[in-house]
């Protein structure tokens, strides 16, 4: 009889350039550079690669300890349950970001709250094309619309005053935010516009009804 094959501790993955492996895996994957951990690969490969990866519990830290910060400084003017619901509405914000992000491949640097300004992430490539800038823009105001609109029916249930509260201000932060100037999510629409097609049209019917949501939450 032959022999069983031992099994290997080893992962196979491929890139555009050539396939290779890696093992041990942990610390090979750990010095793979950005672009080939987070573009070149292929869906399960990439997944395990971010999974591995040092900076990623880098990230999660200074997320939920800028999140935490944030938290704290609010309750000591709100409560609790405004400062808990304005954190997770900004939340829900970038994460309407990063969700587009994702999808288009595009590397994004960790969520970051900062206290009374709001929560930010950056990207780390260059700019999309226009009408992925629009969406990436769009996608942002419109969770947290998503979130307002929670907010606001649980108020409609329960009639508590912290909810009505969250559902106007984030109803307010995201009219805001789609307004054309300086480094608000409305300014990177303005691109699109200036283009023909019926992606202008689309992304412009979309901006209209976000205001309008926005305005009816409020």
């Amino acid at each position: 009889m032959g022999t069983l094959a031992q099994p290997r501790c080893r992962v196979r993955m491929r890139c555009w350039r050539h396939p290779f492996e890696v093992a041990p895996y942990a610390g090979a994957v750990a010095a793979l550079p950005l672009p080939l951990a987070e573009s070149e690969l292929e869906g399960p490969d990439r997944a395990l690669v971010r999974s591995l990866r040092p900076e990623a519990s880098a990230r999660w830290i200074v997320t939920l300890g800028s999140a935490l910060f944030s938290v704290v400084l609010y309750e000591a003017l709100w409560g609790w349950s405004i400062a808990l619901g304005l954190v997770l509405g900004m939340a829900f914000h970038e994460l309407g970001h990063a969700l587009v992000m994702r999808q288009l491949g595009l590397p994004r640097s960790p969520i970051v709250f900062v206290p009374f300004i709001g929560a930010m992430q950056r990207l780390q490539k260059s700019t999309p094309r226009p009408l992925d800038l629009a969406l990436l823009a769009l996608a942002g105001p419109a969770a947290g619309l998503l979130f307002a609109a929670g907010c606001k029916v649980a108020f409609l249930a329960t009639a508590r005053p912290a909810l009505g509260f969250l559902a106007t201000a984030h109803a307010i932060l995201a009219l805001i935010d789609l307004l054309p100037f300086g480094a608000l999510d409305g300014a990177r629409v303005r691109p699109l516009m200036h283009e023909p097609g019926p992606a202008r049209v689309v992304v412009a019917t979309t901006l209209v009804i976000l205001v309008g949501c926005a305005c009816g939450l409020m």
